[in-house]
């Protein structure tokens, strides 16, 4: 009797101090995700290769509006910007939140997504525990989630009707061999057969484990979070779990081979091995759950969206909680812009900035270096941030929906036999392409035709930029050449500029923007400020007075 009382006395407290471990974990987890909140994170590796495995798999949503073309990204460094605004705790978040980025959707308000956000403003109880259940898929098997709905071409069973037949055949000789022994001659064939279609697919297999372990990951994360009442109450998700139900089990037996990773465990691995092998087991589950898979892709695109809302929906939380300032954007049917405040997130103190225009687009002139492109880049990026994460790095942004276009950052291209200047002609011939369209478009360019000499680049840039600059389109257009400012000032376009001073033989640049044409050129001063030879940055003086003023 004192045994049990000792033994009851033992399980209680091993129970009690594992339940307190567990509170010890948990309080812990929630200290340091009350830290993160607000901040970036502190990866200094994105692996973009796996993140941008969804955006690139899959085909795009009738949702769609606009998908972010691979110039804009390089031009607008989005890629940068990702690893900025991502504050994402699973893979499947991280994956869902480049896509958004990627592929703005058409302009209908997601209520969804913005009661998810107002919870998480609201209760921090509610964040602390959606943040904890998402770091639990946190891991790299999440990228591979995507393969299960957006693969096309599933693998396909070449021996799949043999193997019901040699898994019959084995059970039954087995059974006949206790009454006729002999029989025993024919199960070595049979089990050399199974043997072999058994280890020709475990590379099949093997391939899609990943994905397998992740979804039942995934698939019992949803059902703990569409337990919480809030989530209950803001929609009803419980479809798609309830048809994912017998898959998640079926997944369970072409997972247990990755569950076997302790000695005691492994002893077990022979025997189920076996069975595998003699009946085909293994190869009968997956090709049925791979069907399974195929037929309710849907459903299962409806898990990966779930879990990716809920993960955005904190990051942008996350970023409103952020000290620095930030607006929800206002848009508009008009041709009219007005931006209060409007600065770069990925520069440290950025220097805000005004901008106000109706029905004009923006003829952004500058010295070297006093940021005109810089500008242009910022009102792009917010723009698509806008549009995609409904949040701006200002004071106020109000816009019309745009569709958004750049040539910023052009290079030649030698394996396509491309020189700069035709791919720049490449580029803007598809904004040209786009002036009839009635869905607004924001054109951002720098430096037009740079690639050429300078009397075909002004003509040719003033003929494309009035020809682009028809409502409902913005152009915003930053150039060296003051040529154009008298070409296009008539022209429905407002002439801003940035400047710089010279202090102490310095260059002191204030970023801010100004109106009107500028008044002042630095390139030759820069010369001389770096000490180039007096001979050269005379003469340059002397052709510059004699020939171009």
């Amino acid at each position: 009797m004192n045994w049990v009382i000792f033994f009851s006395i033992l399980l209680t407290s091993i129970y009690i101090w594992n339940l307190q471990i567990q509170k010890n974990k948990i309080k812990k987890l929630y200290s340091r995700l009350k830290e993160q909140w607000g901040k970036p994170k502190q990866d200094t590796f994105f692996d973009f290769e796996r993140i941008k495995r969804y955006h690139n798999n899959y085909a795009f949503s009738e949702n769609t509006y606009q998908k972010i073309s691979e110039q804009t990204v390089n031009d607008l460094d989005l890629d940068d910007l990702f690893e900025y605004i991502d504050r994402t705790k699973s893979s499947i978040g991280q994956q869902f939140l480049y896509n958004r980025i990627r592929e703005i959707p058409n302009q209908n308000e997601d209520i969804e997504l913005t009661e998810l956000i107002n919870f998480f403003n609201e209760d921090e109880n509610f964040r602390l525990k959606i943040q904890a259940q998402l770091l639990l898929l946190n891991n790299k098997e999440g990228y591979y989630f995507e393969t299960l709905f957006n693969n096309q071409t599933f693998p396909k069973s070449k021996y799949l009707k043999s193997a019901y037949i040699l898994s019959f055949s084995f059970a039954l000789f087995i059974l006949f061999t206790f009454y006729v022994p002999i029989l025993f001659i024919f199960l070595i064939p049979i089990l050399a057969l199974n043997l072999f279609i058994h280890y020709k697919n475990k590379m099949v297999v093997h391939e899609y484990l990943y994905a397998i372990n992740q979804f039942k990951r995934t698939y019992k994360v949803a059902q703990t979070i569409l337990n919480d009442e809030k989530i209950k109450n803001i929609s009803n998700h419980q479809t798609f779990i309830k048809k994912l139900n017998t898959i998640e089990q079926k997944s369970t037996f072409i997972n247990m081979e990755k569950k076997l990773d302790n000695e005691w465990l492994i002893l077990m691995w022979m025997p189920i091995e076996f069975l595998k092998v003699a009946f085909n087991l293994e190869y009968i589950a997956f090709y049925s759950l791979i069907g399974d898979f195929y037929r309710h892709r849907k459903s299962l695109h409806e898990l990966f969206v779930f879990i990716g809302k809920l993960d955005l929906a904190q990051t942008i939380s996350s970023l409103k909680a952020e000290p620095t300032t930030t607006c929800k954007p206002e848009f508009t049917l008009n041709k009219q812009i007005t931006f209060q405040g409007i600065y770069h997130p990925l520069i440290f103190d950025s220097i805000p900035n005004d901008l106000s225009l109706h029905n004009q687009s923006l003829l952004l002139t500058g010295s070297n270096m006093s940021g005109k492109t810089t500008f242009i880049r910022t009102i792009a990026i917010n723009s698509i941030l806008a549009q995609t994460i409904g949040i701006c790095f200002a004071k106020k942004y109000c816009a019309p929906y745009f569709k958004i276009h750049s040539s910023i950052r052009i290079s030649d291209d030698l394996l396509n036999n491309t020189s700069y200047y035709l791919q720049e002609v490449l580029t803007i011939k598809k904004f040209v392409d786009l002036k009839e369209s009635t869905t607004p478009c924001l054109f951002v360019l720098d430096e037009i035709f740079k690639g050429t000499n300078t009397q075909e680049r002004v003509s040719g840039g003033f003929a494309i930029l009035n020809y682009l600059n028809q409502s409902p389109h913005f152009v915003m257009v930053a150039t060296h050449d003051l040529e154009l400012v008298e070409l296009l000032q008539d022209k429905n376009y407002a002439v801003y500029h940035f400047s710089e001073q010279i202090l102490n033989n310095n260059l002191h640049f204030d970023y801010k923007i100004k109106s009107g044409k500028l008044k002042t050129q630095n390139a030759i001063k820069i010369l001389e400020l770096h000490n180039y030879p007096k001979e050269i940055t005379t003469e340059a003086l002397y052709v510059k007075q004699t020939f171009f003023s």
